[in-house]
Order: C-alpha cells, then structure tokens, then sequence
C-alpha cells in the first residue's frame, strides 16, 4: 500500500475515534441526566405521598373521622 493511501485511512481512523469520543461523552451525559431526572422523581413523589398522608390525617381531624 502507498504511503498516501495508508496517510487516508489512518486519517479516517482518527476522524472516527473522534467521533466515538464525542458520541461516548453525549452517552454518558445522557445517562446523567436520566439518573438526576430519577432521583428528581422519586423525591417529588416521596414529597406527594408525605403532603397526602398530611392532609388525609387532617381530613380525618377536622371531619372528626372514627379509626
């Protein structure tokens, strides 16, 4: 093999571990952003269950609501 064609495919191997590295990084910042957006979730509904129980208990008090 020449030396220009050999120059060309190293070329294109390195255009393409770029583009790995690149696509890798969004990968993994993907994957951050759904483990956030899980534990943003699981707080907020932890929050709900907490305020409905709250406000059940309240019911049951000023409804005055035998056990």
């Amino acid at each position: 093999m020449n030396n220009s064609r050999l120059r060309r495919k190293e070329g294109k191997a390195k255009k393409a571990l770029e583009v790995y590295d690149k696509v890798n990084k969004k990968a993994m910042d993907l994957y951050d952003n759904y483990g956030q957006i899980a534990g943003l979730v699981a707080y907020t509904i932890q929050a709900m269950v907490e305020q409905d129980e709250a406000l059940g208990q309240e019911f049951d008090t000023k409804l005055d609501v035998p056990e």
